[in-house]
């Protein structure tokens, strides 16, 4: 007997950010960067120095090899990915308002 496997209820396929001049990052429009992990078209994971509230709505600059797309989201999910000596890092999943041109805007390549 095989093992099950689990559906995969994305709606969106991800995208994961490897630009090779400069990394995909995100501002945050309280001011602080996170690290794009992924992206799709309805979300983006972010990794981030900060927690974000579940419920909250953020505004996003998306930014990788200097272009820029403005975002809107509410955060779904946060979580503790790394616990370093000095520091906490977080990943938080975002569902965009609108969707997001993810390749199509050149902000990240698959990798």
């Amino acid at each position: 007997m095989g093992i099950p496997v689990a559906h995969d209820r994305r709606t969106w396929a991800r995208v994961v950010c490897s630009s090779q001049r400069e990394p995909c990052v995100a501002r945050v429009r309280s001011g602080h960067e996170a690290r794009i992990v992924n992206l799709s078209a309805g979300g983006v994971l972010l990794e981030t120095a900060v927690q974000l509230m579940p419920g909250a709505v953020i505004d996003l600059r998306l930014m990788s090899d200097g272009r820029v797309e403005p975002a809107r989201g509410r955060v779904v999910r946060c979580f503790v990915h790394e616990v370093r000596p000095e520091s906490l890092r977080y990943r938080a999943g975002i569902a965009f308002d609108r969707r997001v041109a993810a390749s199509g805007a050149g902000l990240c390549v698959s990798g």
